[in-house]
């Protein structure tokens, strides 16, 4: 239970007309917005009140007196420290605004990581349960890794960085010093067997919560040893777990041919005319739902996967907005989007495609071969992704754009699913031929394959 960082005060209660409190709570850590469901308290009375959704209180029926004012909340129980307390002192007939929150970002990392905030990163907490029985389990691993790019007299490398954390035995787990600013991949593992490599985005918040489901029984959820992240170069067999998947805009109307699929395998659909699409063969257990449909935002959602029990999900998609060159359209003018792209080719040296051969490249990674500069390379699973020749001299995976927005870690059946639903592609085979505008700044730069729906 939550441990109030305050004493029981009783004062003495003069005699007068009663008092009465209202305000807000407002939460900073998770949420950035006004808190829902809060339990206000006042030390040295019985009264207590419940926030409404925007936060909002009221106290009536107090003596005067001195009062120690904090709150309640589901949210911060598990982290197990107090909100902070107000002291206030109510004259009789009184009626006071009070403004309570939860404890600043520094406090926190003070009291639960030993050290003051640091610039650009959060705290991450939650627990970790079997997806079987739904207990929770000790000692399992919890991390997140990432990459920072160091410069030294050697010149620019990149350096591994960590955070990592062994679980209490009632599954809880915290992490310090995690990113807040940047796209992680966060794992936890136990006995060897182990989540999806999940999508990690903090938004910039100081503390953010996750609930993690590990199978103990499903093959498909073991450990491989030495396999990358977002790996789909190493065999598996099929997973115990089902889902259906419902995609649909931000109108509510169904979104058909969007590509869905689970993050680190190339278990994907897509979606028929309803915005439904099935998966079967899932590792049980918290996965990453990839959800992708050329001109709407992706969409990432974790989901829990019981073996042998079948799961229903939501996705509501947001489109994007693509802001062109303003045109002064003077009598009949060619599609500015159209003579952009035939700019970027002819200066680029890169190669159009569309019609009939742009349909091949969806239903075949083999057709990619035959584009000068683009060998394919296959993996254990059968998916595959073009690699052109990066700046290093090595092969690399293409940077992949759909109408002018980068799609970070687009795997070879993402590819394929997007291309299904575009009109015409821009590929540029080397890091040097990228247009400039969509050049992304890298160690190793690769080319761009750009995308276009229209």
């Amino acid at each position: 239970m939550l441990v109030v960082l305050a004493l029981w005060l009783s004062p003495g209660r003069p005699a007068g007309a009663q008092a009465s409190v209202h305000g807000t709570v407002f939460d900073s850590l998770l949420t950035d917005a006004p808190l829902d469901g809060a339990t206000v308290i006042a030390r040295g009375s019985t009264r207590t009140a419940q926030t409404d959704r925007r936060g909002r209180f009221t106290l009536e029926g107090l003596a005067p007196g001195r009062y120690a004012f904090s709150f309640f909340h589901p949210s911060l129980d598990s982290l197990g420290i107090g909100a902070p307390v107000l002291l206030v002192d109510l004259d009789a007939g009184a009626s006071r605004e009070v403004a309570l929150a939860t404890p600043s970002a520094n406090t926190l990392s003070q009291r639960l990581c030993g050290r003051p905030a640091e610039t650009s990163t959060g705290m991450l907490f939650g627990t970790v349960h079997d997806a079987e029985r739904g207990e929770p389990i000790g000692g399992a691993e919890v991390f997140v890794r990432w990459f920072e790019v160091e410069i030294g007299a050697g010149g620019a490398r990149q350096q591994e960085r960590r955070a990592l954390d062994a679980t209490r035995a009632d599954g809880r787990f915290l992490l310090c010093g995690v990113p807040n600013d940047i796209a992680l991949t966060l794992t936890a593992t136990h006995a060897g067997q182990s989540t999806g490599p999940l999508h990690l985005e903090m938004d910039a918040r100081a503390l953010d919560r996750r609930e993690l489901r590990i199978s103990l029984t499903d093959p498909a959820s073991r450990v491989i040893a030495d396999a990358p992240d977002d790996t789909v170069d190493v065999g598996r067999v099929a997973g115990l777990g089902r889902l259906s998947v419902i995609v649909r805009a931000s109108t509510g109307a169904p979104t058909p041919r969007a590509i869905v699929g689970i993050r680190g395998t190339t278990i994907h659909e897509v979606t028929d005319d309803s915005g439904r699409a099935v998966l079967r063969g899932i590792p049980s257990g918290s996965q990453t739902v990839v959800v992708r449909a050329i001109g709407l935002q992706p969409g990432y959602r974790q989901v829990a996967l019981t073996p042998g029990a079948p799961e229903r999900l939501e996705v509501s998609l947001t489109r994007f907005a693509l802001l062109l060159p303003s045109v002064a359209v003077v009598g009949q003018r060619p599609d500015p989007l159209i003579e952009d792209i035939r700019r970027r080719v002819r200066g680029g040296r890169g190669r159009l495609v569309d019609g009939d051969q742009l349909l091949e490249l969806a239903q075949s990674s083999s057709a990619w071969a035959r584009i000068p500069g683009i060998t394919v390379g296959a993996n254990a699973d059968g998916d595959a992704m073009p690699l052109m020749r990066g700046a290093a001299g090595g092969r690399c995976e293409p940077t992949v754009w759909a109408d002018g927005v980068r799609l970070a870690d687009a795997r070879g059946w993402e590819l394929r699913g997007l291309l299904l639903n575009a009109r015409r592609v821009e590929v540029y085979t080397t890091p040097a031929r990228v247009p400039t505008e969509f050049v992304v700044s890298s160690l190793d730069p690769c080319g761009a394959v750009l995308i276009w729906s229209r």
